[in-house]
């Protein structure tokens, strides 16, 4: 007989499921071009033709485009063989391996991959312990890879044990990527000398990647490499900077703060790049650490070689904890969607192996078991399950939040293993962000992206035009363009920042358009209510462009049909291109409004009885350029009934 869950359990599950669908739904990355050259979308299912990442168009805000309020990703996660030198890509929803990739050439016999970074836009990289080096791999289904033998296709691993031959190279010195038949490796970066361990790996906002060795002298150098280029572009640490503390794994925070582990040592390391080398920058901490984790009010969660964690403040003034996490020791954790805390039982752990699940509060509300052996790293992905990379029974572990038997809370359930895939031979090993929603979590941005096919080499594309209806809003949004003659030259091209309608001149075939929502200063979320992509023909062709380019304000004043009115008038001004609305009555202001329906409604108990007058002045948007109107109509207030005769007796 199955088990009948309670009302609250049942309801988290419902909710958890509905959720996981509607994130699947919204990442179809690969999507096919749409065709034309003059391209307007703004309907739900005109912006699915494109790839959205952590940006929704769900209801009551359909047919427009805002920041997601859970956390999701590309549905991907990168788990590096350590035995193979290697990683790999896994589609989180089926757990089919998508792709294997080197990293180093066939006669580097040199390669120890451990901790691998998703970037903002879906690429990993992958550091390289034996010889201090890294790899970079794009994304074939975001057009991120480079067509080197310009074939007008792109070749790269279709699966596991489908490695692609990198001919040259020698003893701990790799060839040159270009040699790699395999498009989809951008860049090898290596060695960063004279580091011969290289261990901290963690993407930032710019999209770039911190890489820091860690070595028994003590010296922690950490170096920033372009994340178009793969050029180092920045170098710290040299002497002793760092004091021997870090280099040994990390996180970012939402503050752009680097956080990074010490080998399960004291000597967690917090620093800001971006504020000056002064006696508290940067700062040391007595705190035990191996893995770290980072969750929704930037508090850091260090995870030592031992049976407990820690939560540590943003300013690292204040250590919570220590907290039990029902295993004797641990190596990586990480912060699920809801602030749940999930941690790893470590290399150390040889059977019946355990992940520990703790509230933000440090409860202890269980173990998952089994959950692979020998666990080491933690990630989130796309729908919130969480994913650990088991180095002894060589496999990664899928664990749903929401299943499982209730927690010490009475509430929460613990989760439970469903899905493993099997990973022989490879004893992966890695302590990083695995999937990239550690990154989305703590800058909390989103995009949107789409390739059109303008049917002919060397199409002309010219234009985009964005928000040009009333619910379009907020200045974080940034657009980009790239386009070739082909969707395999996609990759070789860099994008170039563009301006709402202002011209530019990028020549091919197909154009790709990225649009990237970033938080408002206020916290909230712009919207992206439509967007137009066009050639100079297009845009000069149809009737629809001159509106898109210039669109047409209008206002019209309804309020209440009734012969009089008693208590409270109502009025509504609808229309295009309103930026706000001031009601008024009798020449006395009653309310301003600044958000669609713009509309009033005004108590008239202490009017005189007799004909009064409501007035809208509708102000319209810059891009307009129509100049305020007003709008009027009267109304009459009832006569007062006469007042009942007093009884007096």
């Amino acid at each position: 007989m199955p088990a009948i869950l309670g009302p609250r359990r049942l309801a988290l599950v419902v909710a958890a499921a509905a959720m996981f669908l509607t994130m699947v739904a919204a990442i179809s990355v690969g999507n096919a071009a749409v065709s034309g050259t003059d391209v307007t979308y703004t309907l739900d299912g005109q912006f699915d033709q494109g790839t959205l990442v952590n940006v929704n168009h769900d209801a009551p805000n359909n047919n427009q485009l805002q920041l997601n309020t859970e956390t999701s990703t590309f549905p991907f996660i990168w788990i590096a063989l350590s035995a193979r030198g290697t990683i790999v890509k896994i589609d989180t929803v089926t757990g089919a391996i998508l792709g294997e990739y080197s990293s180093s050439s066939d006669g580097d016999n040199c390669n120890n991959t451990s901790r691998t970074t998703v970037a903002l836009d879906g690429s990993a990289w992958a550091g390289n312990r034996c010889q201090s080096s890294a790899i970079h791999v794009g994304l074939e289904e975001a057009n991120q890879c480079v067509d080197r033998n310009g074939n007008g296709t792109i070749e790269t691993s279709s699966g596991y044990g489908d490695v692609l031959p990198w001919p040259g190279g020698g003893n701990a010195a790799s060839s040159d990527v270009s040699n790699a038949q395999d498009e989809c490796i951008l860049h090898y970066v290596g060695n960063f000398a004279p580091a011969t361990d290289l261990r901290h790996v963690t993407a930032d906002a710019d999209g770039n990647v911190w890489f820091s060795s860690y070595s028994s002298g003590g010296d922690r150098i950490f170096r920033l490499v372009d994340g178009a280029t793969g050029n180092v572009i920045r170098t710290e640490g040299v002497g002793p900077t760092f004091n021997g503390c870090g280099g040994y794994g990390g996180v970012i925070d939402g503050n752009g703060v680097i956080w990074s582990a010490n080998g399960g040592s004291s000597g967690l390391l917090r620093w800001d790049p971006d504020a000056p080398f002064d006696a508290s920058n940067p700062q040391c901490l007595n705190v035990p650490v191996y893995g770290l984790a980072v969750d929704s009010g930037d508090n850091v969660w260090a995870g030592e070689l031992g049976p407990q964690v820690r939560k540590v403040s943003p300013d690292g003034n204040t250590v919570a904890g220590p907290f039990a996490h029902g295993a004797s020791n641990a190596q990586g954790l990480v912060v699920g969607n809801n602030d749940d805390v999930w941690v790893s039982s470590s290399l150390f752990c040889g059977g019946g192996c355990t992940v520990g699940h703790l509230l933000n509060d440090g409860t202890f509300i269980g173990n998952v078991s089994p959950s692979g052996t020998g666990s080491t790293g933690v990630a989130v992905d796309a729908a919130g399950k969480i994913w650990t990379a088991n180095i002894n029974s060589s496999d990664a572990s899928r664990i749903d939040p929401n299943a499982g038997p209730i927690g010490a809370d009475a509430v929460t359930p613990i989760g439970a293993v469903d899905l493993t895939v099997p990973l022989p031979g490879a004893s992966p090993y890695n302590y990083s962000d695995m999937t990239g929603n550690v990154l989305l979590r703590t800058t909390q941005q989103g995009t949107w992206t789409v390739i059109q096919d303008g049917g002919a080499a060397g199409t002309s594309w010219n234009k985009v035009i964005w928000n040009t209806e009333p619910q379009g809003r907020g200045t974080q949004i940034a657009v980009e363009a790239r386009a070739s003659d082909t969707e395999a030259g996609l990759g070789g091209q860099q994008f170039s920042a563009i301006s709402n309608g202002g011209a530019f001149s990028l020549p091919g075939r197909f154009i790709q358009v990225r649009i990237t929502l970033s938080p408002e200063a206020d916290g909230s979320s712009p919207v992206l209510s439509d967007v137009r992509i066009c050639n100079p023909n297009g845009c000069k062709a149809s009737a629809q462009s001159a509106s898109a380019a210039k669109p047409k304000a209008s206002a019209s004043l309804r309020g209440a049909k009734r012969s009089c009115v008693r208590r409270t008038i109502s009025a509504r001004v609808t229309g295009k291109e309103i930026k706000n609305v001031v009601f008024s009555i009798d020449g006395k202001r009653r309310k301003t409004d600044s958000k669609s329906p713009f509309s009033v409604k005004a108590s008239v108990r202490k009017l005189r009885s007799g004909v009064h007058r409501l007035t809208a002045r509708v102000r319209f948007s810059a891009a307009s350029a129509a100049k305020p109107t007003t709008k009027r109509f009267s109304f009459q207030r009832c006569a007062r009934k006469a007042a009942k005769p007093k009884f007096t007796g």
